[in-house]
């Protein structure tokens, strides 16, 4: 009878719990970039992020912020010698540095979570252009680096690991959104060729538009 007492008072203890009110996960993500974008550097950039939700009061909207870097990876192209850079190779690189608030619907269905969800925020690109075996600046300066608007949405799925129910947990989590980005300057490989009589050549400028894919573990609490 006491046993039995206990394992009832257990469970109601259980059902009466708060669900998790703080997310915290970790992603690997796959960015695709769109538009003239295509054309810096890579069509797929590899990169990590990482965030936090706390859901609001008793609904299933969460809110919260994301950090993360894609790395877009570099590319060597030879280059005929000719003008002051006397060069054969140079090299290219495009990196993005990424920052969002987040704002989720996700509703708890057993072990599953689908969400929908928006972010917005800023981007700060660093670019490189460098030529090797040159003569004279090997380096050439692309200012600062750009910063720029960066919006969008997307959807996701979330299957819990751990025992289904009240409390804290682990989960895998898949998410696509589509992200437009501001205007920036970078260098496409479409450039390269002009630039080797170039001592200062113009960077190009476009929207910065992504497919951005990750797969990651969330953990709730």
């Amino acid at each position: 009878m006491a046993v039995g007492t206990l394992v009832l008072s257990n469970a109601l203890s259980a059902g009466a719990a708060e669900p998790p009110r703080w997310q915290i996960g970790g992603h690997v993500v796959a960015a695709s970039p769109r538009g003239e974008f295509q054309d810096a550097v890579s069509d797929t950039r590899w990169g990590a992020l990482g965030y936090f939700t706390r859901r609001l009061g008793e609904t299933p909207l969460r809110a919260g912020v994301e950090v993360g870097a894609v790395t877009n990876g570099s590319l060597r192209v030879e280059l005929d010698r000719r003008g002051g850079f006397n060069t054969t190779e140079a090299r290219l690189s495009n990196d993005m540095l990424f920052g969002h608030f987040l704002f989720r619907v996700q509703p708890q269905l057993g072990r599953l979570s689908p969400f929908v969800e928006g972010a917005v925020g800023v981007r700060a690109f660093e670019n490189s252009l460098f030529f090797e075996n040159c003569v004279g600046a090997c380096t050439v300066p692309t200012g600062e680096s750009n910063v720029a608007f960066s919006a969008g949405g997307g959807v996701g799925l979330g299957f819990r690991l751990t025992e289904e129910g009240r409390g804290s947990g682990i989960a895998l989590e898949a998410r696509l959104r589509y992200l437009a980005g501001g205007t920036t300057e970078y260098y496409r490989e479409s450039d390269l060729p002009e630039l080797a009589d170039e001592l200062a050549p113009l960077p190009t400028r476009s929207r910065t538009d992504l497919v951005m894919i990750s797969f990651g573990l969330v953990f709730d609490f």
